[in-house]
């Protein structure tokens, strides 16, 4: 008998959603991480919004948190990468949060 993974593997390639697979596994991964890493106030204030090419891409409520996790990467590259069969991800890049600006009119 296939495993089960091997059979949905080829299903996902077949229909072209491998990629988003990965990637999904990828930010999987990474909230784990995060859950042991930092502490559930940490958590609130960031968000693991996707991964690709490499990277995964993130949110924070305050560069202060961002400064956090830029000085961890390499833990958290690491650790991610542990949990994983390859080591795919290399970079940690922040994206700003949607309405994350106020308005000041």
């Amino acid at each position: 008998m296939d495993k089960i993974s091997k059979l949905t593997k080829g299903v996902l390639i077949a229909k072209g959603l491998n990629k988003a697979a990965g990637a999904a596994l990828i930010c999987h991964e990474a909230e784990k991480v995060f859950r042991e890493l930092f502490d559930k106030e940490f958590l609130k204030e960031t968000k693991i919004i996707s991964s690709r090419d490499g990277c995964i891409y993130l949110s924070t409520t305050s560069s202060v948190y961002s400064q956090e996790i830029i000085l961890r990467e390499k833990d958290i590259i690491d650790a991610i990468n542990n949990s994983l069969a390859d080591k795919v991800v290399k970079k940690i890049r922040f994206k700003p949060k949607k309405g994350s600006l106020q308005d000041n009119s």
